[in-house]
């Protein structure tokens, strides 16, 4: 099962953003915080020659390609009372973020529908866009 999925008004498209195999991490915590980090691990947005920390002889374009294809945030958590939960289903706010490599969603807050599936073992979480856009995030847990 692929992490992410990407439709518009039902039929896949390509999902420009983390590529044709992301790869990512998302933990909550038993103190109600979260942290996810998503990236493509697609040859074309993760260029060969980067090191961290940073090399002076390293292009800006490069590094901006790589900003482009991962996210990182963390923050607290909660589930939404805007719609009912069951054990199964509910909505998750994740924020207000409070660390994230994209400036501008720095204390934003993210809602999303979840579902979980293999008695808690896979983890769905979803967002209607603009347009008939859905974007869908699939974990699994690792413990």
């Amino acid at each position: 099962m692929p992490l992410a999925l990407a439709t518009s008004n039902g039929v896949p498209v390509e999902d420009r953003v983390y590529g044709s195999n992301p790869v990512g991490i998302l933990t909550y915590s038993k103190s109600g915080y979260v942290t996810a980090t998503i990236t493509s691990t697609d040859p074309e947005d993760r260029p060969a020659n980067l090191a961290f920390p940073y090399e002076d002889s390293q292009t800006g374009a490069d590094w901006a390609q790589v900003g482009r294809h991962s996210i990182g945030y963390a923050g607290v958590m909660r589930i939404s009372d805007a719609f009912p939960a069951t054990l199964t289903t509910g909505q998750v706010i994740h924020g207000p973020l409070t660390v994230a490599n994209i400036p501008s969603m720095v204390g934003t807050e993210a809602r999303r529908n979840y579902t979980l599936y293999e008695d808690g073992k896979v983890l769905l979480i979803a967002s209607q866009r603009d347009g008939g856009n859905r974007g869908e995030l699939w974990w699994r847990r690792l413990d």
